[in-house]
C-alpha cells in the first residue's frame, strides 16, 4: 500500500479512520484480526481511492491488526493499531 494509504487515529477508541490511497482501484476489503490471525471485524462493500470510519467499539482493548486488501489491484497492506 502506498504511503498515502493510512489509518487512525493510533491508539484509537471505538473509531478507526481509514484513508486509502488513490493507487487502490475496485472494491476494498477490510479485515481486522487479533494477534493470532483470527478474523474478528470483516467489511468488504469500499471503493479504492476513499476514506471509511471502522466501528471498534465491541473489541477489548489490545493490538490488532488491520488487513487492506485490493480486489482489483496487487496493492494489499497489513498494518498493526491498538484499541483503547
Amino acid at each position: 500500500i502506498n504511503a498515502s494509504t493510512s489509518i487512525y487515529p493510533n491508539p484509537a477508541g471505538n473509531t478507526l479512520h481509514v484513508n486509502f490511497g488513490a493507487s487502490l482501484t475496485g472494491k476494498i476489503a477490510l479485515v481486522i484480526t487479533d494477534v493470532s490471525g483470527k478474523p474478528l471485524i470483516t467489511n468488504k462493500a469500499l471503493q479504492g481511492g476513499t476514506s471509511s470510519q471502522v466501528n471498534i467499539s465491541s473489541l477489548p482493548a489490545g493490538t490488532y491488526f488491520f488487513k487492506i486488501i485490493s480486489t482489483k489491484s496487487e496493492e494489499n497492506a497489513v498494518k498493526k493499531f491498538v484499541k483503547l
